[in-house]
């Protein structure tokens, strides 16, 4: 059984304790303009799978295409091409460094985020090549599966078609499967094999039983529908496959991290402190309120209580709503080229992460995360 539990009660330093110690923890944000979130976690020496089976014109979280810097957003690249294959077309005026004409978009891409925060960044790409045993053997015991649907292709040009289902025994066998079977085309790997590979190579190159995926604001949403198809995926590929190493339930911890904004530019901090200050004032002041009242009987003094209350809330949610103004940029929308900062700002700027928001769990920073959208959306 491959079994997937949706988890907000743990922080990213248990994350990245997880991941020092051995277990398997990774992310898979798209490879292109890096945003702070990610970096955040990259930050933290997470692995940080770049995916680079998208195509720039519909990639609105990450617009491999452009290159974005200082709030300024340029295109440089065919965003009709798989990003894989895609080159850089002209020279760019905002990231000149990183970007080649005629070199390929993804290693500028890849260069400049592990140079702006030092980590495990890997693209899809690199990653499939380096497991490619393991994950060819997965996919023979799928091939018949009615679960699994090969649809898109990619040419030795990187335009993506739909030609129809292949069938493993005929096309897909002489064709071949991008990145595993054939390094310049060939049919691209389902997005729901893609999930259950994962949880299935780590688990047998480790010898675990749980592995952690970090998600972004997407997979969430649609994970639990394709549970039933990965139960019996999983069921038939460990009866197949033999791999002593896979158990008899993997759990697959998916863990939503879109709400961890709290990183800026480092010459930033300081609004981001006072934010962060002005939060845990009013969880203590509230604490402080919630007291207030044990063991008044009066109601003459429970009045005046209430009124006392009240204002000192008011001062403290005055004080959140000032520090939310004064920092903007943990609100970016990552849909509108040039809303958040990126590895390139980074480059120059350095990045800041809170210690606050990488030390509580999930939900404590989604919560803290929902009032200070309240007082931004005002």
């Amino acid at each position: 059984m491959f079994n997937v539990i949706i988890r907000k009660d743990i922080s990213l330093a248990d994350l990245a304790h997880l991941h020092h110690k051995g277990d398997s923890v990774q992310k898979t944000p798209h490879v292109g303009n890096i945003y702070g979130n990610n970096l955040a976690i990259g930050a933290l020496g997470i692995p940080m799978n770049l995916y680079d089976r998208t195509l720039g014109i519909k990639d609105y979280n990450f617009h491999p295409h452009r290159v974005i810097h200082a709030g300024k957003s340029e295109t440089i690249s065919n965003p009709e091409l798989l990003t894989s294959h895609a080159c850089v077309l002209q020279p760019s005026t905002l990231a000149p460094k990183w970007f080649t004409p005629g070199a390929r978009l993804t290693e500028g891409h890849l260069a400049s985020v592990q140079a702006a925060v030092p980590g495990e960044w890997l693209l899809y790409t690199d990653y499939l090549s380096r497991h490619a045993e393991d994950i060819i053997a997965v996919i023979e015991t799928l091939f018949d599966h009615p679960a699994v649907s090969w649809e898109r292709h990619v040419d030795a040009d990187g335009c993506v078609t739909k030609p129809g289902h292949a069938i493993f025994g005929g096309m897909l066998k002489r064709v071949g499967i991008f990145g595993l079977t054939n390094s310049q085309a060939g049919w691209l790997t389902p997005n729901i094999l893609n999930i259950l590979i994962d949880g299935m190579v780590e688990a047998k190159l480790r010898g675990v039983r749980d592995v952690y995926h970090l998600s972004g604001p997407d997979m969430v949403l649609y994970i639990n529908g394709l549970l039933p198809s990965f139960h019996a995926l999983y069921d038939q590929a460990r009866k197949r496959l033999g791999w002593r190493e896979l158990p008899e339930t993997l759990t697959f911890h998916l863990i939503p991290v879109a709400d961890m904004r709290f990183a800026v530019l480092n010459d930033r901090r300081m609004a981001l402190n006072a934010l962060i200050d002005a939060w845990l004032n009013l969880e203590a002041g509230n604490r402080r309120r919630a007291i207030r009242f044990q063991g008044v009987m009066d109601q003459v003094t429970k009045k005046a209580i209430v009124q006392e209350v009240g204002a000192s809330k008011d001062k403290d949610l005055m004080r959140v709503r000032q520090a939310v103004h004064d920092c903007p940029e943990i609100f970016y929308q990552i849909e509108r080229p040039g809303s958040a900062f990126t590895q390139y700002d980074v480059l120059e700027r350095g990045l800041y992460v809170h210690p606050w928001g990488v030390e509580n769990s999930l939900e404590v920073v989604g919560r803290a995360m929902r009032l200070f959208e309240r007082f931004h959306s005002c």
